[in-house]
């Protein structure tokens, strides 16, 4: 790749070799012609029967009208209400509460996929409809093998892919449909893994692959987003030498760790760790930070174990004892976060024996 490298782009160098490898992951799975096909959703182009999530036929017209619009199949989905105490079955059948836990759904009896949506957010139009397109992207992607785990980050990235890029780009999206001062549109809080500054590049980068030349359409973008946006575009249509997300023999070339990773963070919003996976297991490097911003240390991870250590430092980047961990053999120092020795790990050929 070889963007401008006086250019200054809105987002960290991290973040935006990570949208470019996800899209050409993209690229490589469900094909240029497709993710240039896709139409974006916005909400003057959107005539909707309900104007909330206030009866179970509405809840099931909005399934329908997503799942028509990422082309799945609504009839093999199902959902579910989580109440206080109880759930409420689209059918009206009850049960004992379940933990909510951190699937997107689960299958049924009848083999269906089964979202839940909690009751408490029926009447925040815009949350509850996020959530089901963010459920119901994660089953067109896995009920079709492009993904065989959730992660957050792709979720959302295959999000703005299928058109959902204004609806959940952390901004308002404004209607032209105005009554007396104030006006009927969708107003979009947060949602998901991804900031303003990520979806100006990710619009950006999509812009600039499909060769679109109207911008117009992105003044629906919440202004900080949309300034972003610009700012991202102006700077990629200056090279159209060698722009990553337009090389698709470069897609073929990025693996599933490049792409599925996770972020952890301290409660003051420091950094903590950087995971990489595969098949839902850690995978490749994975990264520690100190709260004050310094590294940590660093270890190789394969098929979910810790498989070489690689580095480990104190807060004040001192080097500390790491361990001889290499290859799946030696022993591993895990340390506390004031500095103390927590416990040595052993392990013999990629297994952990316990001393």
């Amino acid at each position: 790749m070889s963007l401008n490298k006086n250019a200054t782009y809105p987002i960290g160098e991290f973040d935006k070799d990570l949208i470019e490898k996800s899209l050409c992951w993209f690229e490589n799975k469900l094909g240029d012609t497709f993710i240039k096909s896709r139409k974006y959703l916005v909400p003057q182009h959107c005539k909707f029967d309900y104007r909330y999530f206030d009866s179970q036929e509405a809840i099931q017209y909005f399934i329908n009208f997503v799942c028509n619009y990422i082309e799945i199949d609504s009839s093999i989905i199902d959902y579910v209400i989580l109440q206080d105490d109880d759930i409420i079955f689209s059918e009206g059948a009850r049960t004992k509460q379940i933990d909510r836990g951190t699937a997107l759904f689960l299958i049924n009896e009848e083999e269906k996929y089964q979202i839940t949506i909690s009751a408490r957010d029926l009447k925040d139009f815009d949350m509850t409809f996020m959530r089901m397109a963010y459920a119901l992207t994660y089953i067109k992607f896995f009920s079709s093998g492009i993904f065989s785990f959730s992660n957050g980050y792709m979720i959302n990235i295959g999000m703005v892919i299928l058109g959902f890029g204004f609806i959940c780009s952390n901004g308002a999206v404004r209607s032209s449909t105005w009554r007396g001062i104030a006006h009927s549109g969708w107003k979009v809080h947060r949602f998901g893994f991804i900031n303003q500054r990520m979806y100006g590049y990710i619009l950006a980068l999509l812009f600039n692959y499909r060769s679109e030349k109207d911008r117009s359409l992105y003044n629906n973008l919440e202004s900080d987003t949309l300034k972003y946006f610009k700012q991202s575009i102006d700077l990629i249509q200056e090279d159209q030498s060698d722009i990553l997300f337009s090389i698709k023999t470069s897609s073929s070339e990025i693996s599933d760790e490049d792409v599925f990773i996770r972020k952890l963070f301290y409660a003051n919003g420091m950094l903590w760790i950087i995971e990489h996976y595969k098949n839902g297991k850690h995978e490749g490097v994975m990264t520690f930070y100190h709260q004050n911003g310094n590294l940590w240390g660093e270890r190789i991870y394969k098929n979910g174990v810790s498989f070489t250590v690689l580095s480990n430092y104190d807060k004040d980047g001192d080097p500390v004892e790491k361990g001889t961990l290499k290859e799946g053999n030696g022993t591993l120092y895990i340390y506390d976060f004031d500095g103390s020795l927590l416990r040595i790990e052993e392990y013999r050929d990629s297994v952990r024996i316990d001393v």
